[in-house]
């Protein structure tokens, strides 16, 4: 008779840790929106858009051709993701406790093996799932590093840098001449707003649908002085809203027309034995996620089969111990977002010193 155990292949978990739903993050939803970027090899190539967004030129027919130099308006890129490796173990005794109080492990017929086998489901689908969910929370720091500063650097637990560079301009990254300030009450929100929206679009030729603000931003911008005589102001509203969405640690502020929703982001992430948030909590950023694509690198592994890559967003696989105690249960994925035009992001500093 088989082992019900040994059903645990590589292809039956890799399916089903690709079905499962991770913990829901607000920058992971809103610009991971397309297909994703699956070439099949351990390195990605890329381009990302830097050219201006120029006219072909016009003529008579009959002319030559005008000569035109396009090729210099991208800057290709070459990158190996990074590898997120983990293992969690599945320890037999952990299994068998799992059976109901003084059912016997042995009993005639398959009732009894049933019983340890759907345990062992159990088991192994828990430990995917915060697996799973522990990747998405990486994946969603990874999408914050990108859209607050361009760039995604960082060192491994050896001590091996990785860095990623989109080169986005520092006119995408500056502080507001006019803050929000409650004290001095100087800027205009709204007005400031619907002005670095007209510069988002002149670059990137859309115009930003996505605008996140840090908590002290939105602090600062439901008590600036300017937004509350919007308010106020007959027939031009900015509607505020008060219900969030807690799954998402995201708070609605303010629509204003014409422009779209200012939403506050909470969500913060542990380093250094403290915590951070995603979003500077001083900052507004504005995207559009035209502008982005989520990528994996494939996936290299014997257990694939005899062609041993393969191109997924995660890749799943069990083995046992030598001494047959434990099993070892394991998830890999080799994600990176990517900035397809170096303009696609705008951060402003509105408030704070």
């Amino acid at each position: 008779m088989p082992n019900e155990l040994d059903l645990y292949t590589p292809q039956t978990l890799t399916e089903a840790v690709n079905l499962i739903i991770p913990e829901t993050f607000y920058l992971t939803k809103v610009l991971d929106t397309g297909a994703p970027y699956l070439p099949g090899t351990e390195s990605l190539l890329f381009d990302v858009v830097t050219h201006r967004r120029d006219l072909a030129p016009l003529g008579h027919n009959g002319d030559p051709a005008t000569r035109v130099d396009f090729g210099g308006g991208y800057k290709t890129f070459t990158v190996t993701p990074p590898q997120i490796f983990l293992e969690d173990q599945v320890a037999a005794g952990a299994i068998a406790a799992r059976r109901m109080a003084g059912q016997s492990p042995i009993n005639a017929g398959s009732a009894g093996v049933d019983g340890i086998v759907a345990a062992l489901n159990d088991y192994i689908a828990e430990k995917q799932q915060n697996m799973v969910d522990s990747i998405a929370r990486r994946i969603e720091w990874m999408w914050a590093q990108a859209v607050t500063t361009g760039k995604i650097d960082y060192t491994d637990s050896n001590g091996r840098p990785f860095s990623i560079d989109y080169g986005v301009p520092s006119g995408n990254l500056f502080t507001a001449s006019q803050k929000w300030d409650a004290s001095s009450n100087a800027g205009d929100p709204v007005l400031q707003i619907q002005q670095w929206q007209r510069q988002f679009a002149k670059v990137n030729g859309v115009k930003p649908t996505v605008f996140v603000l840090g908590e002290a931003a939105a602090d600062a911008f439901r008590g600036n002085k300017a937004v509350d005589g919007w308010l106020k102001s007959a027939g031009v509203q900015v509607l505020q809203i008060n219900v969030g969405t807690n799954e998402d640690l995201v708070t609605p502020v303010g629509t204003i027309p014409g422009v779209g929703t200012l939403v506050e982001y909470g969500g913060v992430f542990p380093e250094g034995g403290a915590t951070k948030p995603f979003i500077p909590a001083d900052c507004l950023v504005m995207t559009h996620p035209k502008l982005w694509r989520m990528a994996y690198g494939a996936i290299s592994d014997f257990d694939l089969g005899a062609v041993p890559v393969g191109a997924m967003p995660r890749f799943s696989k069990m083995k046992d111990s030598k001494d047959g105690k434990s099993k070892s249960l394991f998830v890999e994925s080799h994600p990176l977002p990517i900035l397809q035009r170096d303009t696609g992001t705008l951060v402003v500093k509105v408030c704070g010193s």
